[in-house]
């Protein structure tokens, strides 16, 4: 009887095991050599890394982006210059996105479920790779509406710094100082958009330039 039992405990081991070893290949192969020789194949743009803005109203934007391939993975942290009771001074989400053709979709939701967050970017790569520029539309808290602005995001944060003190240089220091705390008001899309194209161009030229050593 002791013999007859340990055959069959042996049996069952022995199929469970034959059949677990096809399983764990198979993930192996498809987790690992899959990604490792997709990303050995891939010749698109790497937009990994993190990135920078500073933009209207007043607050600091850092993506920090993970590139597999076309997957893009990460966090996105949204820090504002003024308090407001509607909005956290500092919101984290999630990221997740693709690339393709040097365009960029991110789509980030907010990290703590018991807050309501969503953000989606559709942004191109422009430039020499270390801009990106495009839409920012998502749901504002304060004004319960869904919002759409125009944004840039670079890789220096230096350069980031420079576009949001020019934006704000043009709208002049009176109406800067009457957003703070009033999430309220929306910028004219029109005027945001030549700042901003004005800005990126002077930004480019400059990268031209150093990189030639033309004036």
């Amino acid at each position: 009887m002791n013999n007859f039992a340990y055959t069959i405990i042996l049996g069952v081991f022995a199929g469970v095991f034959t059949a677990g070893i096809p399983f764990l290949i198979s993930n192996l192969f498809k987790n690992s050599f899959v990604p490792w020789y997709r990303s050995l194949m891939y010749q698109g743009i790497k937009i990994d890394g993190k990135w920078f803005s500073y933009s209207l109203p007043l607050q600091k934007i850092v993506l920090e982006l993970t590139q597999v391939c076309e997957k893009i993975t990460g966090n996105a942290t949204y820090v504002r210059e003024s308090e407001d009771d509607a909005i956290d001074t500092i919101r984290t989400f999630d990221v997740q996105g693709e690339i393709g053709d040097r365009f960029l979709i991110l789509n980030l939701k907010h990290v703590d479920p018991r807050r309501l967050g969503f953000v989606t970017l559709l942004l191109q790569v422009v430039g020499d790779g270390t801009h990106l520029k495009g839409i920012s539309s998502g749901y504002n808290p304060a004004t319960h509406e869904i919002d759409a602005s125009l944004f840039s995001y670079y890789r220096s944060e230096k350069k980031a710094k420079k576009q949001g003190e020019a934006i704000r240089k043009q709208f002049g220091p009176g109406l800067v100082k009457s957003l703070k705390g009033k999430e309220h008001w929306v910028l004219p899309i029109i005027h945001l958009t030549s700042a901003m194209e004005a800005q990126a161009g002077a930004d480019d030229a400059e990268t031209i330039a150093d990189e030639t050593g033309e004036p």
